[in-house]
């Protein structure tokens, strides 16, 4: 569904189509109670067949034409613009000193009435039946002129000239100040005028410059177009490849996750496309745009984890892949009896040591190593043995003195050289009951435990 409103009449399409009119129907210019401005909209056809509610709305600051509208419903590409329609124009219908001005047509039948968007339709209608009856700019005289000045230079491809009344001749003049004319071409009046150039004219200003009249009667200017080639093959190419790369980072207009260029540059650029009134300047800006919005994306961020790990205890922080560590460190840990030597990549210790300047390139898990402290020393009693250490340094036991050796009884006596030997015959058996016997064993006995008395007591001296 369309709806196209010029200040004078309001149309509705429905699918493409011309579907109501609404204009000024009185000849009155004062006629107000003919100036229609609204109407109900034909909800049997709106959407018949259609269970749903309406959407995709889109508002443009020109009225579509009918060709426009018919390549929007059709799903056509756009391929030209009209780069006249609501800028400027302005017309000499009159001569000075003509009589008669104070006429309705003199003053409704005006310059910005022939580039407003009411054109004809489709089918070269422009009657009341769908357009307000004075919609048009009128000539009085042959040399009369219709001027435009479309605000700024464009490449014209082609101009279209709908008439309610074609004057026999006319020319098609350029300029770039407006003041000095150049002429392009002579033409003959049709009912519609349709000049294309090989070359664009690459111009500001367009007139349409009177030749002559037919039959001696006014002309009658409907609406100029004047158009420019539009090309968005290479913007369609670039809205696609910017959709699947949207797809392929997961990123939508709600999480960007860091591509808002990307984002901003495909909103425009697919508005642009979309957009049936875009000029070829806005699209070659749009191109540019996400052109360079796919070429210079951010570099996809990767994280890593770092896990710190305190005899079981773990603590984790996330860097960006290749960031030195720095001061992501948790807080030295304490532990009773030990002192905190740093991290490592073992848990003894045996690894590589992990510092501020460790590069993390992936996940990894770091340990904490400790050593264990010394015992104090005892100032009062420096000898103390270390029950941890018996063997330190200063805390051996004395050795303990040697035992006193026991005669061996199991040797034989080694024979005395002083003593006269007896020889085995010669020695005698004790008889039981000999008391000269045990009297010279009990004095052996004495003499050996004086030995080792006396020993003893020199080793306690």
């Amino acid at each position: 569904m369309t709806v196209v409103g010029t200040q004078q009449v309001t149309k509705l399409y429905i699918n493409g189509k011309l579907s109501k009119t609404l204009s000024r129907l009185s000849d009155n210019e004062t006629d107000y109670a003919h100036l229609l401005s609204t109407f109900v909209f034909p909800l049997t056809t709106i959407g018949e067949g259609l269970n749903g509610k309406i959407a995709d709305i889109k508002v443009y600051n020109k009225a579509l034409s009918p060709e426009k509208i018919s390549e929007v419903a059709d799903g056509k590409a756009v391929k030209e613009l009209n780069v006249s329609q609501a800028t400027a124009a302005a017309g000499t219908a009159q001569h000075k000193g003509d009589t008669n001005q104070d006429v309705d047509w003199k003053k409704l039948r005006v310059g910005w009435k022939a580039i407003d968007g009411d054109g004809n339709t489709l089918d070269g209608k422009h009657d009341t039946s769908v357009s307000e009856k004075d919609s048009y700019f009128e000539g009085a005289h042959a040399d009369s002129t219709f001027a435009v000045d479309m605000l700024k230079e464009q490449e014209i491809s082609k101009i279209v000239l709908q008439w309610d009344r074609s004057p026999q001749s006319f020319k098609i003049q350029t300029s770039t100040d407006g003041k000095t004319w150049t002429d392009v071409k002579t033409v003959t009046g049709e009912n519609v005028n349709t000049i294309t150039f090989e070359t664009p004219l690459h111009t500001r200003y367009l007139k349409m410059q009177g030749v002559s009249l037919r039959n001696k009667e006014t002309f009658k200017l409907r609406e100029l177009e004047a158009y420019e080639a539009v090309d968005k093959t290479e913007l369609g190419k670039l809205v696609e490849d910017a959709e699947k790369k949207l797809e392929e980072l997961g990123v939508t207009f709600a999480d960007r996750k860091g591509y808002d260029a990307l984002v901003e540059a495909y909103a425009e650029a697919n508005s642009v496309y979309e957009n049936a009134l875009a000029e070829q300047e806005k699209v070659e800006e749009a191109e540019k745009m996400l052109k360079d919005a796919l070429a210079n994306l951010p570099e996809k961020e990767e994280k890593v984890t770092v896990t710190f790990d305190v005899d079981g205890t773990e603590t984790a922080v996330k860097l960006d892949k290749g960031e030195v560590l720095g001061d992501n460190f948790p807080a030295d840990p304490a532990k009773e009896g030990f002192t905190f030597k740093g991290w490592n990549t073992e848990k003894d210790g045996t690894g590589v040591q992990v510092t501020a300047d460790t590069v993390v390139e992936e996940d990894m898990t770091v340990y904490a190593v400790f050593e264990k402290n010394s015992e104090p020393t005892d100032p009062e009693n420096p000898d103390k043995p270390d029950p941890e250490n018996p063997n330190k340094p200063g805390t051996e036991k004395p050795e303990k003195p040697d035992k006193p050796s026991q005669p061996d009884t199991n040797k034989p006596s080694q024979p005395n050289p002083n003593k006269p030997t007896v020889k085995p015959e010669e020695q005698k058996p004790v008889k039981t009951g000999d008391t000269q016997s045990p009297i010279w064993y009990l004095g052996l006995m004495a003499a050996a435990g004086a030995v080792v008395i006396g020993k003893r007591k020199k080793k306690e001296d």
